[in-house]
């Protein structure tokens, strides 16, 4: 709803400057979502796009509008990136059912167009993705040589040498 739109929209556009709520942008409570979430090479981030605004616009209203989002980041030297479709959405149960209906329909969309890669740990992807789990094993084990940070989730730093040999 307008009113909704006019009051909340532009304090959490803002809020994208400040790095300290980039994290909270996308939690449970609300706020933000994404119909897209694309890693791949530059090229591929920018194809990701037109797919994503379709279904938005699909759904404009309930959702937000906001136009046609994209964020980009680059990283390796723009070898890779990660491109979001973000956009802002009052927090309902209805809504959430219809972003649920359109978050299915994208993620079936970029199956039958072979364009798609669910994430994994990295012990599952790494050694498909040119082994990058022994690269940040090494990392791990150079900042946390005891192995003691995270504890719910330690690394079998073993493992991970014996891998590399």
């Amino acid at each position: 709803p307008e009113e909704v739109y006019q009051r909340w929209v532009p304090y959490a556009a803002n809020n994208w400057i400040r790095d300290t709520n980039g994290c909270r942008m996308m939690r449970v409570g609300g706020g933000y979502s994404a119909i897209n979430i694309t890693l791949d090479s530059l090229d591929d981030t920018e194809r990701s796009f037109p797919p994503s605004w379709e279904i938005l616009d699909k759904y404009t209203p309930p959702f937000l509008d906001s136009d046609h989002p994209a964020w980009v980041a680059v990283y390796d030297l723009a070898h890779h990136a990660l491109a979001e479709t973000d956009f802002p959405r009052e927090k309902t149960d209805e809504n959430d059912r219809i972003l649920a209906q359109a978050s299915g329909e994208a993620a079936i969309q970029r199956v039958n167009n072979g364009r798609i890669l669910y994430g994994g740990p990295a012990n599952k992807l790494g050694p498909v993705f040119a082994n990058f789990h022994l690269i940040l094993a090494k990392i791990k084990k150079a900042l946390d040589p005891n192995n003691v940070a995270n504890p719910t989730r330690v690394i079998d730093m073993e493992a991970m040498e014996k891998a590399e040999k």
